[in-house]
């Protein structure tokens, strides 16, 4: 385990499961922010479209001003010295407008001279009128008939409302682009915590998962004792026998009574690998191999006999299942944990029937008790962790918690069918053998 997930590690599951559940409620504020930010880019677009909209009114402002003066009767020709300075005035104050400030008509001479006509004084009181107009970034415009130039409109254009609204637009992107960044690193942080605390609940599940497995086989450790209890009794009466009897035993003796304490031993050893309760403590989550699904069943039966007692056992087991390949202990643990769970709920009576099966290429085992049921209520919070209907100095209300993570691990489905006064039905479904996942191995430290 890296060192920057270390203390991830040392914390309680509740204190992870709730940060979790923090970051988890935090990144539902995602869409406020998009909101927000789809706000920023509508207003955008609003004011792009705005440019736009007067970038082509104020064209179309200035191709209306050429129109009126396109008329030659206005200016006339170049060599037509007659000018209608009453006409050109009226067009001139009619054509301003929002777009256009001001202007200057100009009459282009045969001698190619450019003469202010509007306002008729111009060119007497300011002889560089022309270049003083074009140094103050008015625009001109000629007036061409057949090729040949004959005046000029200079105008004045207002730019005070393209200019706020160039404003609006740099303003609205600063801050859009402001608010991407926030966003982009609320969510690269809030990703990385993510990331980490469920590498961490991980972590926790595994080590859970072997918790649970230690606590189930002390669980049925105890019960155990009444089998093993018989052969230890025999061989402490056997070497009792010979330390007392030793001087006046015969060969023969000695090697019957050593033959005998031979099958004690070898009888405890069988007890104790039928059950194969160390191999289920120690087994590593890193160990999968191909098993028969079958064959699991039988060891959870076998693994959880002692708390069986008066509680009828009926095995529909399927024939021809194929191999999947798995943890193996992972399963056991699973099944187990479940038929523990019925015994515990029948209290030594009753009927368990536990039935495998193929559903289309999938997998199914069910597993049926005849018990009290699960209350309605009870049934959404069933796979919770620390959640338990028993007496807190009984379970830690992980078992079925434990048990959905081993069968999400292997990308199946395990769903509750319950009845109060009838019993429960827990029906785990599992993929196709080759659609199977393997089971994660655990982060060695």
């Amino acid at each position: 385990m890296q060192h920057r997930n270390r203390k991830n590690l040392d914390e309680p599951l509740g204190l992870v499961l709730k940060r979790y559940t923090v970051m988890i409620s935090e990144r539902r504020n995602i869409p406020i922010y998009v909101a927000n930010i789809v706000f920023l880019f509508f207003g955008l677009a609003v004011l792009i479209w705005l440019k736009t909209r007067f970038d082509k009114d104020l064209n179309t402002a200035i191709d209306t001003t050429r129109g009126l003066f396109s008329r030659e009767e206005v200016l006339k020709s170049p060599d037509d010295v007659r000018i209608r300075f009453s006409q050109i005035e009226h067009l001139a104050r009619q054509n301003k407008n929002i777009y256009i400030k001001d202007m200057v008509v100009s009459k282009i001479l045969i001698s190619g001279d450019e003469v202010a006509v509007y306002p008729f004084y111009l060119s007497a009181t300011t002889p560089d009128w022309k270049q003083r107009l074009l140094s103050k970034g008015w625009r001109r415009i000629l007036l061409t008939s057949n090729g040949i130039p004959y005046g000029a409109i200079y105008l004045q254009l207002n730019y005070a409302l393209l200019n706020g609204i160039k404003f609006a637009i740099l303003s609205f992107a600063l801050l859009l682009i402001v608010s991407l960044v926030v966003l982009l690193l609320r969510l690269y942080r809030q990703e990385e915590v993510i990331t980490a605390t469920t590498i961490a609940l991980n972590e926790k599940n595994q080590e859970l998962m072997r918790l649970e497995r230690l606590a189930l086989a002390g669980q049925l450790t105890a019960n155990i004792f009444h089998d093993i209890k018989k052969p230890i009794l025999n061989l402490k009466h056997a070497f009792a026998d010979i330390l007392e009897r030793k001087q006046e035993m015969s060969p023969s003796e000695i090697k019957q009574n050593v033959e005998n304490m031979n099958q004690q031993v070898g009888l405890f050893f069988s007890i104790l690998n039928e059950l194969g309760i160390e191999r289920f403590v120690r087994a590593s989550n890193e160990e999968n191999e191909f098993v028969d699904l079958n064959d699991l069943v039988e060891r959870s039966c076998n693994l959880v006999r002692y708390e069986q007692r008066h509680i009828k056992v009926v095995k529909e087991l399927a024939d021809n299942l194929p191999a999947i390949f798995v943890n193996p202990y992972k399963l056991i643990q699973l099944f187990s944990n479940i038929i523990l769970n019925a015994y515990q709920a029948m209290e030594g009576k009753g009927e368990l029937r536990i039935r495998t099966s193929r559903n289309n290429d999938n997998l199914v085992v069910e597993i049926t008790d005849t018990g009290p049921g699960i209350k309605p209520e009870h049934l959404r919070y069933l796979f919770t962790p620390f959640f338990s209907t028993k007496d807190s100095s009984e379970a830690a209300g992980l078992g079925l918690y434990i048990c959905k993570n081993i069968v999400d691990e292997l990308g199946g489905e395990i769903s509750v069918d319950s009845v109060v006064g009838k019993g429960t039905t827990f029906r785990i479904q599992l993929p196709p053998p080759q659609q199977l996942k393997p089971s994660k191995a655990t982060t060695k430290q």
